[in-house]
């Protein structure tokens, strides 16, 4: 897995978004269709696993969008520091070892692609590359205080203030980068 320390300040997040989200573009982007989009039983494809990363990255990107009176109006405000990436990461590893899976409205859905393969991986490169970075560009309206401040429901792990929801987006779509890579491995 990529290492990228324990990043905390704004600008240490914002790299490491940065840099996790070109390893994958450049990764997922360099596969062929048919390595992209072959199917294992019982778990997702290489492709399934981008596509999931899309939706539930594009949440984050839309919620760091939303005017900071509308998230306190409706999440309230953060009532306690927020807690390290490496304690995020923990516990998330918790849950996936106690079994947590991914709610419906983030399993990907492959047949609302284009049917020729070449196009469908592209398809789900580009929606990728506009989430990933929508949320590096809008996160730069920010502040450090603001990050610790406002809230998010996240649906397995609770509420969390938005640097903790960022922490989560970060280990989660290295997760997936490495689920991708040990399913190539896994064929070869």
């Amino acid at each position: 897995m990529l290492d990228i320390g324990d990043p905390f300040s704004k600008p240490e997040l914002s790299r490491a978004i940065q840099t996790v989200d070109q390893t994958i573009t450049d990764y997922f982007g360099g596969l062929s269709p048919e390595v992209f989009f072959a199917h294992p039983p019982r778990v997702w494809s290489v492709g399934e696993n981008l596509q999931h990363l899309v939706l539930t990255v594009s949440p984050i990107t839309k919620a760091v969008l939303i005017p900071r009176e509308k998230l306190s109006k409706r999440f309230g405000l953060a009532d306690r520091p927020s807690r390290r990436y490496i304690e995020i990461r923990a516990e998330y590893k918790a849950g996936l070892q106690g079994g947590i899976v991914a709610p419906p409205q983030y399993v990907p859905v492959l047949d609302t692609l284009a049917a020729d393969p070449q196009l469908g991986q592209a398809q789900i490169m580009a929606d990728w590359q506009e989430v990933s970075q929508g949320l590096t560009t809008h996160l730069d309206a920010w502040t450090e205080s603001e990050l610790d401040t406002y809230q998010l429901p996240h649906l397995l792990l609770g509420m969390m203030t938005m640097r903790e929801m960022l922490f989560f987006t970060l280990y989660h779509n290295l997760h997936h980068l490495d689920d991708a890579r040990r399913l190539i491995e896994a064929s070869a």
